[in-house]
């Protein structure tokens, strides 16, 4: 997939305005790394499957620059939007 398409208002919807109020604009940018990994690697159309992607902990951490913790931490936070990752 060569580009997202998104709301413009995807930072005020409730999932991104949790992440923002815990992790602060660190946490905005981790959301868009992974948001952008995960479809970096996608290479269906929406009607053939979702997107997913399963790396190590270690391989996502450093997609994102946050500690394994935080990521964990982030990932729980924001309910069904993050749901497509999966730690190998």
């Amino acid at each position: 997939m060569r580009w997202i398409k998104h709301a413009s208002s995807f930072c005020r919807g409730a999932a991104m305005s949790e992440v923002r109020e815990t992790f602060g604009p660190a946490g905005y940018g981790a959301v868009w790394l992974l948001l952008e990994r995960i479809a970096e690697s996608w290479s269906g159309s929406a009607l053939e499957s979702e997107p997913e992607l399963c790396l190590s902990l270690k391989e996502w951490t450093k997609t994102c620059e946050l500690s394994g913790k935080k990521l964990q931490e982030l990932t729980k936070n924001p309910g069904r939007m993050m749901e497509k990752i999966r730690w190998a």
